[in-house]
């Protein structure tokens, strides 16, 4: 029988009590998953690129030869709560 891990409280009970006061129906549920899911994604693929080019936006260019931001660009991400444009 494998061993459970515990689980890590990551978002706190109470930004999770303000999420759930703001959904009184299916379509507020959507939209805050959808919110989330968009904000997360961003965040990630942001930190990807950091580690990815050794600096931040906007940062000092470590290797002025190699790979640099050069904008931004939309996206959009397709999932089971529909699209979402990043």
């Amino acid at each position: 029988m494998a061993r459970q891990r515990k689980q890590e409280t990551i978002v706190s009970n109470e930004v999770l009590d303000q999420l759930v006061k703001s959904i009184s129906s299916e379509e507020d549920l959507n939209a805050v998953m959808r919110q989330l899911s968009k904000g997360l994604l961003e965040r990630v693929l942001e930190a990807e690129m950091t580690e990815h080019l050794g600096h931040d936006s906007g940062g000092v260019v470590i290797n002025s030869e190699g790979n640099t931001r050069n904008g931004i660009g939309k996206k959009i991400v397709k999932g089971d709560l529909g699209q979402v444009e990043l």
